[in-house]
Order: C-alpha cells, then sequence, then structure tokens
C-alpha cells in the first residue's frame, strides 16, 4: 500500500487514505462492468450508485479493510474477463492477459479470492456453450489467463507448499 509506505503504519490517515482511494476508485470500475455486461447506460449507472450509497462499502472503506482492495480487483477482473470472452477480434488475447494479472493481484490480496479461478472457468464455460463455434478460442483465452496467474502467482503458491499451515490458516 503506497500511503502507508509514504505515511507510515503507525498512523491511520495511510490506511484511511488508501481505503478511500480503493473505494472512489471501484465506482467507475463497477459502472465499466455493468456498462459492458448489460450494455446498458441506465444499469451500469445504478449499479455505481447503490454501490457508492451501500453501507458496506462506505464501512470497509472508511476503516481500510483489505477486502475492499479485493473488490476493486475483482470487478477489474471480470471487466477485462468479460470483455475476453466478446473481443473485437479473435487474435485480441491483451484482454486476457489483463486477466491473469487481476486475478494474481487478487490471489495475494484476501484469501477468499482463492475461489476465483472457479468462477472464470464458469464463465468459460457458459461462453462455450452460448457460442460453440468459438470453443478453441475460449479454451486458449482461460489457458492464457490462468498461466499468466500461476506464473505471477507462483513465488506466493512456493511459500505456501513450504508452509501449509499459512495456506490454510
Amino acid at each position: 500500500m503506497p500511503f502507508v509506505a509514504i505515511f507510515g503504519a503507525e498512523t491511520p490517515l495511510g490506511l484511511k487514505l488508501t481505503g478511500a482511494v480503493t473505494g472512489v476508485l471501484t465506482i467507475p470500475v463497477l459502472y465499466a462492468l455493468a456498462r459492458v455486461l448489460f450494455d446498458s447506460k441506465r444499469i451500469a449507472a445504478f449499479a455505481a450508485l447503490f454501490a457508492a450509497i451501500s453501507f458496506w462499502h462506505i464501512f470497509f472503506n472508511r476503516f481500510g479493510e483489505r477486502v475492499t482492495l479485493l473488490t476493486l480487483i475483482t470487478t477489474l477482473l471480470f471487466y477485462f474477463y468479460w470483455r475476453a470472452l466478446f473481443p473485437r477480434s479473435e487474435s485480441d488475447y491483451r484482454a486476457h492477459l489483463l486477466a491473469g494479472v487481476m486475478l494474481a493481484l487478487a490471489l495475494y490480496t484476501y484469501p477468499g479470492s482463492r475461489v476465483l479461478p472457479f468462477a472464470l472457468i464458469f464463465l468459460t464455460t457458459f461462453g462455450i456453450i452460448t457460442d460453440r463455434s468459438r470453443a478453441r478460442f475460449h479454451l486458449r483465452g482461460i489457458a492464457i489467463t490462468l498461466a499468466i496467474a500461476a506464473i505471477l502467482f507462483f513465488p506466493l503458491g512456493f511459500y505456501f507448499l513450504q508452509h501449509p499451515d499459512d495456506f490454510i490458516g
């Protein structure tokens, strides 16, 4: 957290500023995700509005809980992965690469993110079922996403192999 590094862990300002910035950044990212999911500016605006006034969003960001960073990263992950499922061209794998980076960041951020690879596999299955002609593209894309995440997650994964109690705890 850059604000903790700047202001120090002894002062609450570092955590509160991190929470505030994370909370504010989550709103436009959620708008973008809802916009690509539903193809509607109105639904995206309502999603962003309801997130902005949500008790839990305000509460966790105000106290600088690390779960708020997971909310931002997970929203970015699903935004990039949804864009990857329906790309502008079949040879464009940039969204898969970015989704892999976001997945790795999420895995570093919070233990609850360990279910996210299964969610991506579920979305890929949905993509294959709805458009069987692009099944090979979807399988190649999920392989790229998971490979990027595995490469970036390798140091922490190696640590967990050496210290399984930390993984479970």
